[in-house]
């Protein structure tokens, strides 16, 4: 009789042990599917990022560092119209990742804002003791190296740069006195 209650009782601990190994099979593979499900959206993802930038990058061809004429103020509106365009087409502000998006969305702004909303704030005070001719090579300017500041990012999200942080955007440098020079980008 002991015998007998031996045999369900070992029945009973095979079995609770084969549905443990079964179910321990079916979450890794599960975890392996979702896994693979989510490498292949991230190279889609990097495919279609590529696309995107390249185009981002064709149009900021005009604030390039090599051009030698100033953007005046009627092109800095116009690109801010056409990166506007871009960023809708397609869904290409769907693929920016957030630190360029962060820089994207505070460069455009930059194009045409008013000198009292520029970003960051310590470039407002800055705009204000120009002149108007200085004030836009100045405004060019900080157009273009925060601009170029963009670009470089967008080469970090797609590796180019590998892991190396592109900057942020910063005010104007100064000198000894607090003037300002030119505007340039600085990293952190």
């Amino acid at each position: 009789m002991a015998a007998n209650l031996f045999v369900p009782a070992t029945i009973t601990a095979a079995a609770t042990l084969l549905v443990g190994i079964a179910t321990a099979c079916v979450a890794v593979y599960g975890a392996r599917l979702a896994n693979s499900y989510r490498r292949q959206l991230d190279l889609k993802t990097s495919e279609r990022r590529i696309q995107a930038y390249a185009a981002l990058w064709a149009l900021l061809r005009v604030a390039s560092p090599t051009r030698s004429e100033p953007m005046n103020e009627a092109e800095r509106h116009d690109l801010f119209e056409r990166v506007t365009d871009w960023y809708y087409t397609d869904g290409n502000g769907m693929v920016l990742t957030d630190k360029t998006r962060q820089l994207y969305l505070k460069a455009k702004a930059n194009l045409r804002c008013s000198d009292d909303e520029l970003f960051p704030a310590s470039l407002c005070a800055q705009a204000h003791r120009r002149e108007f001719g200085d004030l836009e090579r100045w405004r060019s300017e900080l157009s273009r190296q925060q601009l170029s500041l963009l670009r470089t990012q967008m080469k970090v999200d797609l590796a180019i740069y590998g892991k190396v942080s592109a900057g942020s955007l910063h005010g104007p440098s100064t000198d000894r006195r607090g003037t300002s020079s030119k505007p340039v980008a600085s990293t952190y």
